[in-house]
């Protein structure tokens, strides 16, 4: 076994040189050859980067009204051959048809695209002056439409020019590009979410890629329908690339031990390291596939399944596509581009073919057993996600554990018995071994006798300042409307802010009291969204036209990882990060939690705590809040918030009772003998102690409010329909009432 010494070297050769994975590199990086950080060597921050998505079965019948949202004058449609006579093309073409929008179909798309499939699209690109591009189709579909897109706007552009060095010479793009949507098909590649396009470099039989942020999709529409046009062999490889995205990205270096440390935020790689926010998405994204994989490959008309493995595409995509992957993706590339005689089944296509999941996964239990040293809770947590019983395993084993977990996951799948079994023998190491080095390392690397001997062991084997609102993640802008002593706001994606810049080391300064406050706003949004958020799919009325979708849809599956995973944190870190301002784990985690929770309810909404909090801040009467420096009563937001939280919860819990009591778990109640119908006492007494060890004011009354003011704050909560509406139990000023008189003394 390589020690973990070794681990650490070669994966940080993967995550910083000049000639990296095609899937794992950034034209705004080039390695050595690029300038340093003289502050430090290794980087200290990340960022999250991804498409929007939009998610839901039939969604895409609304592609024709979003060109014509986006004034569209003649659109290109990328797909292939295969694809072009199946139901996913038809819909949108129907969709384009229906909206009058003018359109070119481009059908020639090669299956696993190489740089003469891409040459041929941009020529076809370049010679009909499109203004908008949709691609309907896998991963070649989608990368394939993004090279067109980006070479057609840069019309003077060499080929080379954008490809990642050291085959290509991997220039920054700088020119703005066209929208582009990606209606995705398979459920593999994450492609409608990430800035990547890979292609074989057929002269030197390499795979590479272009890398950048700017390649994007503007739009991904997932409609989980396409999914059931899939053969059981192209799912059971699509959904082996999602399991690698997930496992690699997952056990990546983390972003904090890359190096160098960037310059300039522009020369930060698309592709960072692990860090907490590609964690949530690709944990999820590999329970998702433990959960639903084998149903989706052995049953093609097992539409949920199919649908989660579709949604799972997206979280790996986010994961990968801002942590980045590794070996096994690395050493797919000579995998595939050095294809012998393979057919693969169901893709429709005459050539020998290795299909890029199938080239991913067979090295996955060679790879995660070599890799296990450096971060070997991670990989027994993912043993644990995928089924082994890791209660009795050593830290030591955890790469056999994976390994043969990841054996036993393959073998239920009948997959290939390996590489001899796609046609390669022990003679064919060397050449692949070749073909992988230039995925890790710069040329003046790739003689390293250690590296080639670890890639050659392998192959024969297989600027916010609290911690509160989140809004720097949303659409949303609240203000408080004198006239009539009303909060409101205004709510639009257009308002989003274009970066957020979270500083954990600014919330440091944040006093107990407003570290607190500010706390219970995440709460609240974390819970609000995921306990009670009336579910995307009963929200009322269906929207003529996409344009006029809410930014507060309801709980989705999406809003649900943020809004869960906020919750953790919250449970974990709140009461030390209000309790100790220097410490700097716990304020920096809360700061996280805000984003996370911003996300969420950012997409899902809040409902009566909310909207019942806008009248108490709003009729604020004598208190004075300590530690905001101001001079006239104020009743924080957080406070404002989380005061009628017990009370709702408890009128919430019949309409979801199972939430509740798993967000009663989270906060650390013991629910396993609690039944469903007592899910909201046992929540509203879990938050009760909650605040009562923050020392939280002990309701409204402490705020100065008694019952002859209920009217008042009825009459207030009235009009924010636009959150309230949004709660799962139908509600009436009667039920407003009651709330607010059982918040006005909570302990």
């Amino acid at each position: 076994m390589v020690g973990r010494e070794r681990v650490v070297h070669l994966l940080k050769q993967l995550q910083h040189a000049a000639c990296r994975c095609p899937a794992h590199s950034n034209t705004f990086h080039q390695g050595a050859g690029g300038s340093v950080c003289t502050v430090r060597k290794t980087d200290y921050a990340f960022e999250m980067a991804s498409s929007n998505i939009r998610y839901g079965g039939g969604v895409s019948r609304e592609i024709g009204m979003d060109l014509q949202n986006l004034r569209a004058q003649n659109v290109c449609l990328m797909t292939d051959k295969k694809l072009s006579l199946l139901p996913p093309v038809r819909a949108v073409l129907e969709s384009l048809d229906k909206n009058r929008v003018k359109y070119k179909v481009y059908d020639n798309v090669r299956v696993e695209p190489t740089d003469a499939s891409f040459k041929d699209a941009i020529a076809f690109a370049k010679s009909n002056s499109f203004d908008v591009f949709v691609a309907v189709g896998g991963g070649s579909v989608i990368d394939t439409c993004k090279a067109a897109n980006l070479y057609s706007c840069h019309p003077d552009a060499d080929f080379l020019d954008f490809v990642n060095a050291p085959i290509g010479k991997g220039k920054p793009i700088t020119g703005a590009l066209k929208p582009l949507i990606a209606v995705p098909t398979t459920a593999g590649t994450g492609s409608e979410t990430t800035g990547v396009a890979i292609f074989d470099f057929e002269p030197l039989k390499a795979k590479t890629g272009i890398a950048s942020r700017a390649i994007r999709p503007t739009l991904g529409i997932v409609d989980p329908l396409h999914t059931l046009s899939m053969p059981e062999s192209v799912a059971a490889n699509s959904g082996f690339d999602v399991l690698c995205h997930a496992l690699e990205s997952y056990t990546a270096l983390p972003y904090d031990q890359r190096s160098p440390c960037p310059p300039n935020p522009l020369h930060r790689p698309a592709y960072q390291g692990s860090n907490p926010i590609s964690d949530v998405w690709s944990r999820h994204a590999l329970q998702v596939v433990a959960k639903y994989m084998k149903r989706a490959v052995r049953d093609p008309e097992d539409l949920e399944a199919r649908s989660s493995m579709h949604l799972a595409s997206v979280f790996a995509g986010i994961g990968f596509g801002n942590a980045g992957v590794h070996l096994c993706h690395g050493m797919s590339y000579p995998i595939a581009g050095n294809v012998k005689t393979h057919m693969a089944k169901g893709y429709g296509v005459e050539h020998p073919l290795v299909p890029h999941g199938l080239s991913v996964v067979l090295t996955a239990p060679a790879v995660f057993n070599f890799t296990a040293p450096m971060c070997p809770e991670r990989h027994l947590e993912a043993a644990e996600i995928l089924g082994a019983d890791v209660r009795q395993v050593k830290r030591e084993d955890a790469g056999p554990v994976l390994a043969d977990t990841l054996r036993n996951f393959l073998f239920e799948l009948q997959v290939e018995d390996g590489l001899g079994a796609l046609g390669y023998g022990s003679d064919d190491v060397p050449a692949l071994v070749k073909g992988t080095v230039p995925q890790v390392c710069s040329g003046t690397l790739w003689t390293d006798c250690h590296m080639y001997a670890i890639i050659s062991r392998c192959f024969p084997q297989s600027v916010p300042t609290t911690a509160g609102t989140g809004s720097e993640t949303t659409g949303v802008a609240i203000f408080d409307f004198e006239p009539l002593k009303a909060k409101t706001g205004i709510a639009s994606r257009a308002i989003r802010p274009t970066l957020g810049i979270v500083d954990p080391l600014h919330t440091l300064s944040m006093p107990e009291s407003v570290a607190a406050n500010s706390g219970f706003d995440v709460l609240c949004h974390a819970l609000e969204s995921y306990t009670n958020a009336l579910p995307y799919d009963q929200r009322s009325p269906c929207p003529p036209n996409p344009l006029h979708r809410p930014a507060y849809q309801g709980s989705n599956p999406i809003s649900d990882v943020w809004s869960r995973h906020a919750l953790q944190v919250v449970a974990k870190y709140m009461k030390r990060a209000v309790r100790d301002p220097e410490d700097l784990e716990a304020r920096s985690s809360m700061h996280l939690a805000s984003v996370f929770a911003g996300i969420g309810f950012g997409n899902a909404g809040v409902h009566l705590c909310h909207g019942m909090s806008y009248p108490i801040a709003g009729n604020v009467k004598t208190h004075m809040a300590k530690g905001y420096g101001v001079e006239h009563p104020l009743v924080p937001h957080g406070l404002s918030v989380v005061l009628t939280a017990p009370a709702v919860f408890n009128f919430t819990a019949p309409m979801c009772p199972e939430r509740h009591l798993e967000a009663a778990e989270i906060l650390g109640a013991d629910v396993r003998q609690v039944k469903r119908e007592d899910a909201g006492p046992v929540l509203a007494d879990t938050l009760r102690n909650f605040l009562f060890e923050l020392q939280v004011e002990d309701g409204l009354g402490a705020l100065g409010y008694g019952s002859d003011d209920v009217p008042a704050l009825v009459k207030g909560t009235v009009p924010q329909e636009r959150v309230t509406k949004l709660s799962p139990r139908p509600h009436t000023e009667e039920d407003l009432s009651q709330l607010f008189e059982a918040s006005m003394k909570i302990y």
